[in-house]
């Protein structure tokens, strides 16, 4: 029987990325696509994918080629993406970041304190945080956008 995927995440995607998380694993199919990662760093994977840094990676990786604005990304694209390194993140505070996240919402209070776990570790200046923030949002509105424009 092949092992159970602890991080998933949808190829399909509207406005944010998702990577869920789940201690004991699950299976998937279809639109989701497994994430096999050492079993003691599931936790720091899922706040590296779920991180706004790593949404901007996948907005300009990933593309809008469906109706409505859905960005399609596929699985050897996700494994090329780059995240921080999981070892640099702290188990305990990624495990609190992601148990309390709700939606992870672009704007979210959420995405925010998830976030700052990945800023510290890059040493990201207030201004840099707030430029990735605004990137991201610019890449997803622009996404959104022609798709109502077409």
């Amino acid at each position: 029987m092949r092992p159970k995927a602890k991080v998933n995440v949808n190829y399909l995607v509207d406005e944010v990325m998702r990577f869920f998380v789940k201690e004991d694993g699950f299976f998937v199919s279809d639109n989701f696509q497994e994430v096999h990662s050492p079993a003691d760093l599931f936790w720091q994977v899922g706040v590296s994918t779920n991180s706004s840094v790593f949404q901007l990676f996948a907005n300009l990786a990933g593309r809008a080629n469906f109706g409505g604005g859905l960005m399609k990304i596929q699985t050897y694209e996700v494994a090329a993406l780059l995240t921080v390194n999981p070892t640099l993140l702290d188990s305990v505070s990624c495990k609190k970041a992601l148990l309390n996240a709700d939606r992870l919402d672009l704007q979210a209070a959420d995405r925010r304190a998830l976030d700052e776990v990945v800023f510290d570790v890059l040493g990201l200046t207030p201004g840099e945080r707030e430029a990735v923030y605004e990137a991201v949002v610019a890449l997803v509105r622009a996404r959104l956008d022609k798709a109502q424009s077409v």
